[in-house]
C-alpha cells in the first residue's frame, strides 16, 4: 500500500471512509500520471459555469421581486 495512504489510515487516530479513500487514490493516480493540471482546469471551468447559472437564476428572481 502507498505510504501516504497507510499513514493517513494508521496515524493520529484519523480514518477515511471507503469512498473518500477511493477518491484520494484516484487523485494521487491522476497526479502521478501528470494529468492533474488538465483535470483541475476542466473541473474549474465546470464550477464556473454552474456558478454563473446560479447567479443568473438569483438575478432573475431578484428582478421579479
Amino acid at each position: 500500500m502507498d505510504k501516504l495512504i497507510s499513514c493517513r489510515f494508521k496515524k493520529w487516530d484519523r480514518s477515511w471512509r471507503p469512498e473518500g479513500a477511493l477518491c484520494m487514490c484516484q487523485i494521487i493516480e491522476i497526479k502521478e500520471n501528470g494529468e492533474l493540471p488538465s483535470f483541475l482546469s476542466k473541473k474549474s471551468s465546470a464550477h464556473q459555469k454552474e456558478a454563473q447559472v446560479a447567479m443568473d437564476s438569483l438575478r432573475k428572481v431578484r428582478k421579479e421581486v
